[in-house]
């Protein structure tokens, strides 16, 4: 939340982005602290429209100084056009800051621990993947053969630890495996996945870890 609170000061328009599916619920006081306190143009986006029941949002939000609304379904794409096109004409023309053929500003040993932890949220469910994140150790490319990834799933909770790697560790290989194919889509070449669970209590309050994660600024 500290990065952004920071992000906010370089931004043209904020995106509000909320769950359709509750809209009876008001928004959170941090969010709606941040939104006040910044004079930008800031618009409120519902996702997940086709799963929600029911009309707009509470009370709660007309307080908030928003400029549009939007209602959108990532999933299906349904209103993403309308959101898009609105942005472009919104923001202030420029340069390229990056090569058009060029997708992310992180490098793959950034991206294959993000691709792992997707697959955590993908299938554990709510709790558990909050609770973990993920590191590459090692990314060996220079190699013949198949890419060699080393990617630690670190969790608080020793609890959660039998249910990251399941029964006769079915889940951690279900993990790696789906991991595996979506990194090797993106690289375009064979790889090789080896994964561990670590427990770390405390984790999310070291501060050290949290810049060695990328979650908190040097």
């Amino acid at each position: 939340m500290d990065n952004a609170r920071a992000g906010l000061k370089g931004c043209d328009v904020i995106w509000h982005v909320r769950d359709a599916r509750y809209a009876a619920e008001a928004p959170d006081g941090f969010t709606a602290e941040m939104i006040r306190e910044n004079a930008l143009p800031t618009w409120l986006v519902w996702n997940k429209v086709d799963l929600a029941r029911g009309g707009a949002g509470p009370s709660g939000y007309e307080a908030l100084p928003y400029e549009k609304r939007f209602s959108i379904s990532a999933r299906t794409g349904h209103g993403i056009d309308q959101l898009l096109g609105a942005l472009a004409h919104h923001l202030p023309g420029g340069p390229p800051l990056y090569d058009a053929e060029q997708v992310t500003d992180r490098d793959m040993r950034f991206l294959a621990a993000e691709l792992v932890r997707e697959q955590l949220f993908r299938h554990l469910g709510r709790e558990v993947p909050y609770a973990t994140a993920t590191h590459t150790e090692s990314f060996e490319e220079d190699r013949p053969g198949k890419i060699l990834i080393r990617v630690e799933i670190m969790t608080e909770r020793r609890a959660h630890k039998p249910i990251l790697i399941g029964q006769g560790g079915r889940m951690l290989k279900l993990i790696g495996r789906s991991a595996r194919q979506e990194i090797e889509r993106m690289t375009g070449r064979p790889v090789y996945l080896e994964l561990w669970v670590k427990v770390r209590p405390g984790w999310r309050r070291d501060e050290m870890r949290l810049r060695e994660l990328g979650l908190k600024n040097a």
